[in-house]
């Protein structure tokens, strides 16, 4: 023993590495009488420094030793749910060790934190390190020991008396070798806050076990096990854990609900970053009951060309079914840890095990900022033979999309009634030829296996293009169909806001706005007898269309009823040059896509309302400040439902027709939003534009609860 500065320096230690089989290690464990254990994870990268009772209680560790089902054979990694936040602080000179910094793990709390680990220049552990402890803190340590050991009689646990082998006299011995002389007059550290989950109320590290319940909520977490360097080959942990940590961007995600006796769930984790190969970009992640998860473990390489700073992200699926996303941000070449990253959740990630799962989910992402044209198609359908090896690739469209799609919808919104269809098929047709080969190779793989319509989800970053016309024609061009969006059950979804994506729209009323327009030239008498019919047909409240009226409403906390459905018929103008611009008009001004997108506005958290915009223009989507901007953006993110709205300038009775089939098919029959919008497009869809331009945001299996 040695004491420097404060510091008392320990070589009573053992070193257990986190890719030993967890039987071994617990064995190994238990019976060391040393004073220290050693935890190093990640081929040395992270070290940390437990006493042997504190790991034992460990509470992953110990749910793991309780466990009758725990698999003895998987590596510790598995059951330590350590993480680079709890590590010690490395250090080359004991001398002269450096501060230990807490500022990026503030709300972390651990016993490994507050200790020093010397190492080599190898980084193999030398000495382990703490701030000297008095003599009352050595009878306190030992005091500890004692009611612990009877604690754990009294409790009748025989699984951990059993795994109970350390020795009291050992580490009695050990204690007191430990004792400083007079440097005992050095204040005592201020006592280290508890672990989550542990009380402290008999002694220091007591679990208190509760059950997690039906409805589990875990945290989504991307570690690597080494700095990222050109051409070095790195090995990546993602994993959905108890606490929330800084360095992963990702909403926390809400298993369940689950049945009352479930142990364990796996879900799919799919991972992307072009600046790495992947030997596999599937995994799973099982998420178990009151015990830490088996993380997704992944291999890659980085390649020779990456440099600066890198996003990976990992998808979670269900089945077919999104389950949410994480981003953590890398800077190629550093040994430190990388950037950590601050900002309030968007939501919880609904899992939803119960809900209808998609056909087919499309995830559409920028690859480069700087590049919008540059897309990456990632899609996830269930496994079969005919379809490719790769379920993911890369296109450039060599042009800004926003652009494109917005001279695009100007020219549909005045094609002639009756001579559209062709417009519309040729450029659906050119949009097929533009997705990824791939994306073709999987719809017709499905097409041929299941000879239905499909339902697909887009999940998507990129708001601008309309996918869900593409118009699919075999390589041969021996079959050819109409655009998907009339072929088949689509919606879409932004996918920053993924946490507030839910399957249900709860049931309650709709309310219907149809301003009366001072000026006989902006009056839309078709608008007025829509929002009649709602409250004829569908005792639907109808609401002043005045600008305090609507914001009263938007901004209610505790609406007097539920509000399913909020419904606008009227007129809308999209601003492509800033989406958030754009607007409906009231009675007595414009209401903008900005004045939704406010923390005032709480419908859509009181609600989770479907909002209904029967407008022209108003479903398109822009990019404002590099974000998707517009209507569509401004509803998502302040947790409404979904959103339908036409892309382009509608015709007022043809947009009445869509509103009384739609709204009946919905409410009074329960459909699927996305199967109802499809049936109103396939039966007018050759009468109109209009009835091709109603794009809707949300859950493609999504119902109104009854």
């Amino acid at each position: 023993m040695e004491t420097i500065d404060g510091i008392v320096w320990s070589r009573s230690f053992v070193v257990v590495d986190t890719a030993m089989p967890l039987g071994a290690a617990l064995d190994q464990i238990r019976s060391t009488q040393v004073r220290w254990i050693v935890i190093r994870r990640q081929n040395g990268l992270y070290l940390y420094a437990f006493r042997p009772d504190e790991l034992l209680w460990w509470p992953p560790l110990r749910a793991a030793f309780e466990s009758s089902t725990a698999d003895m054979g998987a590596p510790l990694e598995h059951a330590l749910f350590l993480h680079e936040e709890h590590s010690s602080t490395q250090t080359t000179n004991r001398s002269a060790p450096p501060p230990i910094d807490r500022a990026w793990r503030a709300s972390v709390q651990a016993p490994s934190i507050d200790r020093y680990v010397e190492v080599d220049a190898g980084g193999m552990p030398q000495a382990i390190g703490e701030k000297v402890p008095t003599t009352r803190g050595i009878n306190d340590d030992l005091e500890r020991q004692e009611r612990l050991r009877s604690d754990l009689k009294e409790e009748a646990t025989g699984s951990i008396d059993r795994a109970w082998s350390l020795s009291l006299g050992t580490i009695r011995r050990d204690l007191q070798a430990a004792e400083p002389p007079p440097a005992a007059a050095t204040p005592p550290p201020a006592a280290a806050a508890p672990l989550p989950g542990i009380s402290t109320s008999r002694f220091p590290f007591t679990p208190t076990v509760e059950d997690e319940g039906t409805t589990p909520i875990r945290h989504p977490s991307i570690d690597v096990d080494r700095p990222l360097q050109p051409g070095v080959e790195i090995g990546i942990t993602v994993d959905l854990i108890f606490k929330a940590v800084q360095h992963t961007q990702g909403d926390p995600v809400n298993v369940g609900p689950l049945a009352s006796d479930w142990t364990s769930l796996e879900l799919t984790v799919l991972l992307q970053c072009p600046a790495l190969d992947f030997a596999a970009t599937q995994s799973t992640v099982t998420i178990r009951r009151n015990a830490a998860s088996l993380p997704a473990m992944f291999k890659a390489t980085v390649r020779d060309d990456a440099h600066g700073t890198i996003a990976i992200m990992a998808t979670f699926v269900l089945g077919t079914r999104f389950s949410g996303s994480a981003v953590r941000i890398f800077n190629v070449g550093t040994v430190a840890h990388s950037p950590h990253v601050s900002g309030s959740s968007n939501g919880i990630v609904a899992v939803e095990p119960k809900a209808a799962q998609p056909d087919l989910t499309v995830h559409i992402s920028k690859i480069d900022r700087d590049s919008p044209g540059r897309l990456r198609w990632l899609v996830v359908t269930a496994r079969f033979d005919g379809l490719p090896a790769k379920l993911e690739e890369d296109i450039d469209l060599g042009k800004d999309p926003a652009g494109e799609a917005s001279a695009l919808f100007r020219e549909f919104a005045v094609l002639v009634r009756g001579q559209h269809t062709q417009r519309i098929d040729g450029f659906g047709s050119r949009l097929w030829t533009l997705a990824p080969s791939m994306f073709r190779t999987v719809y017709w793989a499905l097409w041929d296996r299941y000879e239905r319509p499909l339902t697909i989800q887009f999940i998507s970053d990129e708001p601008h293009m309309p996918w869900e016309l593409m118009r699919p024609a075999r390589a041969d061009e021996s079959e050819i169909h109409p655009p998907l969006a009339l072929k088949h059950p689509v919606a879409r979804w932004i996918k920053r806001w993924d946490g507030y994506m839910r399957n249900q729209v709860p049931a309650g009323r709709i309310f219907t706005i149809a301003p009366t327009y001072p000026s006989a030239s902006r009056a839309l008498k078709r608008a007025q007898t829509e929002s009649n019919m709602l409250v004829t047909h569908f005792a639907a409240h109808k609401e002043d269309g005045t600008r305090a009226a609507v914001l009263r409403l938007l901004e209610t906390t505790s609406p007097a009823e539920p509000v399913s459905i909020l419904h606008f018929a009227g007129h809308g103008k999209f601003a492509p040059e800033a989406a958030t611009d754009s607007n409906i008009e009231l009675e007595d001004g414009e209401l903008a896509a900005a004045e939704v997108d406010r923390p005032e506005v709480k419908l859509g958290q009181m609600c989770r309302t479907l909002v209904f915009f029967n407008a022209c223009e108003v479903g398109a989507a822009g990019a404002v400040f590099g974000e998707v901007g517009g209507w569509a953006d401004a509803f998502l993110g302040r947790q409404f439902g979904g959103f339908i709205a036409p892309l382009w300038s509608v015709d007022d009775e043809d947009a009445g027709e869509v509103a009384v089939e739609l709204l009946n098919s919905i409410v009074k029959e329960h459909q699927p939003i996305g199967a109802a919008l499809r049936a109103v497009r396939e039966v007018h869809g050759a009468t109109s534009p209009t009835f091709y331009s109603y794009l809707f945001y949300g859950d493609v299996t999504a119902q109104i609860g009854a």
